[in-house]
């Protein structure tokens, strides 16, 4: 759906959605708005039914701010590379640092 270049122009808000009137990415309502689903074309099926059972179990799934997210990367000595708040998603690219991990 990604490379799909559809933009939907939202002409009244959906309160119950929690979907505001303007205007949107199709792959990107769906995903942060109607079902977050997982997918890569480079994964296998079985990974991708792994990914997102663990986001619709509750058992499984936690919340985190930014905050968080920049020190958990820290503190396994990954560099962050670019961070991202979206919706209820926080992206995080990272490299691995040539430091040695410090605890």
């Amino acid at each position: 759906m990604r490379e799909v270049d559809i933009m939907l122009d939202v002409s009244e808000s959906i309160p119950f959605l929690d979907i505001e009137q303007e205007s949107y990415h199709l792959q990107r309502l769906f995903f942060h708005k109607i079902c977050k689903v997982f997918y890569r074309p480079q994964y296998s099926l079985d990974d991708m039914n792994l990914n997102n059972f663990d986001w619709f179990r509750p058992q499984n799934r936690h919340r985190h701010t930014l905050e968080e997210v920049l020190c958990f990367c820290s503190q396994s000595g990954l560099l962050v590379d670019h961070s991202e708040v979206g919706g209820s998603d926080i992206l995080a690219s990272t490299t691995l640092s040539s430091e040695p991990h410090k605890t």
